[in-house]
């Protein structure tokens, strides 16, 4: 997939791959590869790898590595591999950036730094500065619940003109945010907007989104990629219903409204389908037993075990 290539971005569903682990906190390799299959089978273009539903803050050093470069090497021929590359050391992000796309990586993404407060003129020169250091496609991930920063319209725009920016993932829970930097950047042939806020797919795709990232792709890909077909074809009422059958899916593990509720209950499902034991990493706490017959009951009403 060429992230330069606007074109090669519309209709792109890329899902947010939620990390397989081992009981003992090991990625679960074969987990992986079968989860990406699942996924690029269901019919979404992609997946991004490390990024928040990843538990990439939770995973060491050595084993983004290995996950980045099985990630893009099954990906390869499939799907998008889209790799998070975000932390909090700049020098850091630059290293995990040359590393994927060496590895084959169609794109990095990464979030802003998240320890210090800082604003416009901060969030500028450290995405100018990881743009230059690399020779590679990168899209910035707006996700203020994690990093506490909402990147400024005006801040993506001055950003957008460099080469190797080529978009956002924007993954801000504000409806009329998302409808205006999709309207913003809708007419641009080198800047793409992927909604990152499951909820608001279809309308940001009516409002000029080229795609979206959402985390039921884990486990219901096909129903993700039904909004972005009936989005293409300009079947927006369509889309809204195909929105409100993903949203049925997403309300089986978004319960609570945390990511400390939501991705341990994400993981349960996941393992039903053969992904994962359903555990996930410290500081989150793992609930297999305890939500295994609810999920698996929700699940079961839905078709999908």
């Amino acid at each position: 997939m060429n992230c330069y290539d606007r074109n090669a971005l519309r209709g792109a569903v890329v899902v947010p791959l939620a990390t397989p682990f081992h009981e003992d906190g090991r990625p679960d390799e074969d987990g992986l590869l079968r989860l990406l299959d699942f996924v690029t089978d269901g019919g979404c273009q992609g997946a991004l790898v490390l990024g928040t539903s990843g538990e990439t803050a939770s995973i060491p050093p050595e084993d983004r590595l290995r996950i980045t470069e099985i990630s893009c090497e099954r990906l390869k021929g499939k799907g998008g591999a889209f790799i998070g590359i975000g932390d909090n050391c700049l020098s850091t992000s630059i290293d995990y950036a040359r590393h994927a796309l060496k590895a084959g990586a169609d794109a990095v993404v990464a979030h802003c730094p998240s320890y210090f407060p800082i604003g416009p003129v901060e969030l500028e020169a450290y995405y100018l500065k990881l743009a230059d250091s690399i020779d590679g496609p990168l899209f910035i991930y707006n996700i203020p619940p994690t990093t506490h920063h909402s990147i400024p319209l005006d801040t993506l725009e001055a950003l957008s003109h460099h080469r190797n920016i080529v978009g956002v993932k924007d993954s801000e829970a504000n409806l009329e945010r998302l409808i205006a930097v999709s309207e913003r950047f809708r007419d641009r042939d080198d800047f793409a907007v992927l909604c990152g806020a499951a909820g608001f797919s279809a309308p940001a795709m009516q409002a000029g989104a080229l795609g979206f990232v959402p985390s039921a792709g884990n486990i219901a890909p096909a129903i993700c990629r039904e909004i972005s077909d009936r989005s293409l074809a300009g079947d927006f009422e369509g889309a809204k219903e195909s929105q409100r059958r993903m949203d049925t899916v997403n309300r089986i593990y978004a319960k609570g409204g945390t990511l400390a509720d939501t991705l341990p209950r994400l993981k349960v499902a996941m393992s039903m389908l053969g992904f994962g034991s359903g555990s996930v990493r410290p500081p989150l706490i793992s609930m297999i037993e305890e939500l295994r017959g609810a999920v698996r009951e929700e699940m079961a009403a839905q078709g999908l075990v």
